[in-house]
């Protein structure tokens, strides 16, 4: 982030033995890529140990299939990237193809066309 940590810092406010201002909990946040409001607000949690048991089932049972999905399009998205370089790597052969023939073209047809003619064919 630019700054300098002195590890005495580090180690008192691991520690808790020192306050950590809030412009530093802010860097941490955006370092570790977290939301700030979930580290000051942590969800409140109410309820009978069976509701919260029957909650947390449904909670992981959310989490699988959302992992499920999220496996699927993982492999979709690799499908597709795969895919579109195959487009682009032809597209750029096509490109370059047309570039010749344009550049041919411009220095005339009738060479051209004699050089296609002496090429053996395939």
């Amino acid at each position: 982030m630019g700054k300098e940590v002195p590890m005495l810092a580090v180690t008192r406010t691991e520690s808790a033995k020192r306050p950590v201002p809030l412009a530093e909990v802010a860097a941490l946040a955006r370092l570790l890529n977290l939301e700030l409001d979930s580290l000051l607000n942590p969800v409140t949690v109410r309820g009978s140990r069976d509701e919260l048991v029957k909650r947390a089932a449904k909670l992981r049972a959310e989490i699988d299939d959302l992992h499920k999905v999220e496996v699927q399009l993982m492999a979709d998205y690799a499908s597709v990237n795969q895919r579109l370089r195959r487009v682009r790597i032809r597209k750029d052969e096509l490109e370059r193809e047309l570039q010749g023939l344009e550049r041919a073209a411009r220095k005339g047809g009738a060479d051209g066309e004699q050089e296609r003619r002496e090429a053996p064919e395939r």
